[in-house]
């Protein structure tokens, strides 16, 4: 009898990325894994990074892919990112998150302008 354990591929061990680094990265689009207070991995979407002339953070909106309590479906969510701290925190301040969301507005609307 033959042991089949050996013959049997097991799934490579995929390096998680640092998404700190993956978002700094103009290259690289692939979906970034966060993890929650309890270390829960969640994966989300990259949309759009920020920086905005009034501050030295840069902002990042990124879309759950998938259900996160108090983010309804498609609704993206506004990050502080501080590459100098390694940290990555979401935006509570109502006023900066209109900020970002207006310039995401304004470089999606040039982009089609000029795709025209």
């Amino acid at each position: 009898m033959r042991d089949l354990r050996d013959e049997i591929k097991k799934p490579k061990k995929v390096k998680a990325k640092d998404p700190i680094r993956q978002l700094l990265d103009d290259t690289d689009y692939d979906n970034v894994v966060l993890y929650n207070t309890q270390g829960k991995p969640i994966e989300f979407e990259q949309v759009a990074r920020i920086e905005l002339d009034d501050y030295e953070e840069i902002f990042v909106i990124l879309i759950p892919v998938t259900k996160v309590p108090d983010v309804e479906e498609g609704e993206g969510v506004v990050y502080c990112l501080d590459a100098e701290q390694g940290s990555l925190d979401v935006v509570e301040d109502q006023d900066v998150i209109d900020k970002v969301l207006e310039a995401y507005i304004k470089l999606i609307s040039d982009d089609d302008k000029g795709n025209k």
